[in-house]
């Protein structure tokens, strides 16, 4: 399916990237020559998107700010900047962690923003990280909770700019029932930082109800290897690359399908999607499509993975081997516009992905639903809210 792509989608579906193409940039320019451009929708939506500060890097790196209007080259200029400065005080003081953690000899490795800023975008600049996550196997997660106390991080959320702790049964219940634990916060007296929290998860696929996964996660930590980041200032460790396509394509399945998800405007959000394409652009020849191929299968998540790569393959064109794709295609692919999946019944989008996915009007999809439809997730809450948060 083709979508009819706007100026501003065209831009932005060209520009949020790091690999792009001298066909590219030229049609491009064609466009930005010929099309009455809509700025005000345009920043909005790399906003929304978060991928504003790799759109930036390249109008400088292909001489486009002309085409631009001066106050939104200064504004996407500002992020590009606050964001290098944030992520290198984050970077910078959680170092020190990274070797404790190593010198203990625990196995910590970097997900999502801190393993792909170093390994992938490799400028600290480009992508925007909320917090630090790391996965961590469980009989290391006592000795993580008190080094990372003793650094001086509580668990807990922010509440009106402050840390609120957590309650020992919210504790509790976050170990029990999802999979990762309360997220760690220390404060700080930095203006582009204020907060760095780590969120330490124990599995890579979320836990709710009906989408549990029976995966043999020792197996990422068996095959992990170490390495350094930060400047080479850390020592940590990181998946394979099979497994960080996996993780990554179950963060982007999770926040895309759950109801929870769709509400914090989280299902679309094109990084997520650029995350998965430029990692595997970047590890494609280090990973051996027909074993991973084989795992997925039996351990039945290659659904999960074949949602994600589906999907990107419909913003950014083919570019997986339409073998390995075929492989774990699933039977069924009416799953591919569902949501509600933590559901006891599942729901159908009405408007397809390539409509939907620039459309902020879609959460009004969640209107037409009532209290049955939504048990698990305003179960979840309602225990959250009681325990304390």
């Amino acid at each position: 399916m083709e979508l009819n792509k706007s100026g501003e989608v065209e831009l932005i579906l060209t520009l949020s990237k790091l690999s792009v193409s001298k066909e590219e940039i030229t049609k491009v320019q064609n466009l930005l020559e010929v099309s009455i451009i809509d700025f005000d929708k345009l920043i909005s939506m790399l906003f929304l998107h978060r991928t504003s500060m790799l759109f930036y890097k390249n109008l400088k790196k292909f001489n486009l700010t002309s085409y631009f209007p001066n106050k939104l080259v200064g504004l996407l200029s500002l992020m590009y900047t606050g964001n290098k400065m944030r992520n290198t005080y984050y970077y910078d003081h959680t170092a020190k962690i990274f070797n404790d953690f190593y010198n203990e000899g625990i196995k910590c490795i970097p997900l999502k923003g801190t393993i792909l800023n170093h390994q992938v975008y490799r400028d600290y600049g480009l992508r925007y990280s909320g917090d630090m996550d790391i996965l961590i196997q469980n009989k290391d997660l006592k000795h993580v909770t008190s080094i990372l106390n003793e650094h001086g991080f509580i668990q807990g959320y922010l509440k009106d700019g402050a840390i609120d702790p957590a309650t020992k049964e919210l504790k509790m219940f976050h170990r029990l029932s999802t999979h990762e634990l309360v997220p760690f916060l220390l404060e700080t007296n930095e203006e582009t930082c204020e907060f760095i929290e780590f969120d330490v998860q124990f599995d890579i696929f979320n836990r709710a109800k009906n989408m549990r996964v029976n995966y043999n996660l020792e197996n990422l930590f068996e095959t992990s290897k170490e390495i350094k980041i930060i400047n080479n200032k850390a020592k940590c460790f990181s998946l394979k690359p099979e497994y960080n396509v996996l993780q990554l394509s179950s963060h982007l399945y999770q926040d895309a399908t759950r109801i929870q998800g769709i509400k914090e405007r989280k299902d679309q959000e094109l990084i997520k999607y650029v995350d998965v394409y430029e990692y595997i652009l970047k590890f494609q020849n280090d990973i051996n499509w027909p074993e991973f191929s084989e795992e997925l299968i039996e351990n039945k998540v290659n659904h999960i993975v074949y949602y994600a790569l589906y999907h990107t393959e419909l913003l950014f064109g083919e570019f997986i081997d339409s073998h390995f794709m075929n492989s774990i295609k699933p039977e069924n692919l009416s799953y591919l516009d569902v949501f509600g999946v933590e559901e006891n019944t599942n729901h159908n989008w009405e408007i397809p992905f390539l409509e939907r996915f620039f459309n902020s009007n879609r959460i009004k999809e969640l209107e037409k639903l009532d209290g049955s439809d939504m048990v698990e997730s305003e179960r979840y809450r309602n225990i959250v809210s009681s325990l304390g948060k």
